[in-house]
């Protein structure tokens, strides 16, 4: 009987030992896992992040190389580029090249244009000519308020105009009249910086309705979609008679560059605001900002 009882607990004592190899071994096996995918982690981030500066000097170099509007519908290495929409540069990385041309430039733009997305942003009819007048106070040199603006003497605390452009599209929201939620929409459609015309085949079909009417605007998504050049003979076929100001279709030389990479289980996107300059300055371009 002895014999038995001491023969249960050997049994018991290599089955508790047994059972605690296994967890130890499940264990490491489960670091050895985790350390793997770590290091997958690591050598995804570290190709990412090459493939996103790789096309980003791609990009850059092909602005410079040639004029904005040869780019278009070009294919380049067997890849076809287009302006204002994304296209595949490789399996990893898409790119869309915007140029700030499409949107309003907040110093050279049109009264009227600029009214008209502000009451595309949520402005209502009656704090319109308010809204703009206070924008274009902060922005301007001078001290001198118009009709319904507001100068120094409309703001309290630190708050006071900038009497020069806006450093970052977020400052409208410090301006009098101007809220978070129009500051939202309104930055879709318009830029900070001075642009020479305004290029509605690089706009949102949204503004283009705004400005131009639905059928411009659809007209316009068609022809965008076709990957085509947009000229100013097709303009005036669309638009008739029609006069608008401060239309032009030359693409410009401010662009908005957005670049998204996917490796595994890394996602990086990198949105860059660049100015292509003379070919023969001694800077080719000029980084506005990069996020």
């Amino acid at each position: 009987m002895k014999v038995f009882k001491e023969d249960g607990l050997a049994l018991i004592q290599v089955l508790l030992l047994t059972t605690l190899i296994s967890v130890i071994a499940i264990q490491i096996s489960k670091t050895a896992r985790s350390n793997v995918g770590i290091a997958q982690g690591f050598d995804d981030r570290a190709q990412a992040e090459l493939l996103l500066k790789s096309a980003e000097s791609n990009v850059l170099a092909e602005l410079f190389r040639m004029d904005s509007h040869q780019i278009n519908g070009m294919n380049i290495n067997e890849v076809n580029w287009y302006l204002a929409k994304a296209f595949k540069l490789n399996d990893y990385t898409i790119v869309e090249i915007n140029p700030l041309s499409g949107r309003l430039s907040l110093l050279t733009a049109p009264e009227l244009y600029i009214k008209r997305a502000l009451l595309l942003s949520g402005v209502q009819e009656d704090e319109l000519t308010a809204t703009y007048d206070s924008i274009m106070d902060w922005i301007d040199a001078d001290n001198v308020t118009r009709r319904q603006g507001a100068e120094l003497a409309s703001y309290s605390g630190n708050t006071k105009p900038r009497n020069g452009p806006l450093q970052h599209i977020s400052e409208l929201a410090a301006i009098k009249g101007v809220s978070d939620s129009v500051v939202q929409k309104f930055s879709q459609f318009v830029t900070i910086y001075a642009t020479q015309s305004f290029n509605p085949a690089y706009s949102s079909k949204e503004l283009n309705t705004a400005l131009f009417g639905e059928s411009v605007a659809e007209a316009l998504v068609v022809n965008s979609n076709s990957g085509n050049s947009f000229t100013e003979q097709d303009w005036t076929k669309l638009v008739g008679g029609q006069t608008f100001e401060s239309i032009d279709f030359n693409p410009g030389t401010l662009h908005q560059v957005i670049i998204k990479v996917s490796v595994g289980t890394v996602f990086l996107e990198q949105v860059t605001l660049v100015k292509i300059q003379n070919q023969n300055s001694v800077t080719p371009f000029v980084i506005l900002s990069r996020m």
